[in-house]
């Protein structure tokens, strides 16, 4: 079950930063994620009110913000039509509609989950990872790194770039 002392809603991303240099603080996606254990949360984060909820296709690339839902990522016709249909084959078996859609981005790719749909097409893609503080970093850098107290905003995928998605699983709704 998941435990919060006290709920944040910044209104800047400035706001949520210094938030997040507390001790014991954890950004809130859609918490799909955090629910799967045991957590007490001392300051929560929730990320909502800052309009991370996109998909904006540039000419080179695509930029995707951290609170964008893994359903919007499995329903955006432009970026399965510049990646032959990755995105929803990739998370398409996660768990089931309504998980795809509390579920984010952000949370995905912050989380470094070794059994992340996402987080595994990411890197086949040489995807970059926009930090608030940091600016832009390889997704492998970030992926290989631990946690840290930035704030994940964006995500940026060149175009360009081909790739295929199959995962294994022993059950459609199990871990790849």
């Amino acid at each position: 079950m998941l435990h919060i002392n006290h709920y944040y809603l910044p209104d800047s991303l400035e706001q949520a930063w210094q938030l997040r240099q507390k001790r014991g603080s954890a950004v809130l996606g859609g918490t799909g994620w955090l629910r799967l254990g045991e957590h007490t949360i001392q300051h929560a984060i929730d990320l909502s009110a800052l309009n991370l909820n996109y998909i904006q296709e540039k000419d080179d690339c695509f930029l995707i913000g951290a609170m964008t839902t893994l359903r919007q990522l499995e329903l955006c016709q432009p970026l399965n039509q510049a990646f032959d249909g990755a995105f929803a084959e990739a998370v398409g078996h996660i768990v089931g509609v309504q998980f795809r859609n509390c579920a984010t981005v952000g949370g995905s790719v912050y989380g470094r989950f070794g059994f992340s749909d996402v987080l595994t097409l990411l890197l086949a893609l040489d995807t970059e990872v926009h930090l608030y503080k940091e600016g832009w970093i390889s997704i492998e850098r970030f992926a290989a790194r631990s946690n840290e107290a930035d704030i994940l905003t964006e995500i940026r995928i060149r175009k360009n770039r081909q790739v295929a998605y199959l995962s294994e699983r022993l059950n459609a709704n199990d871990f790849p």
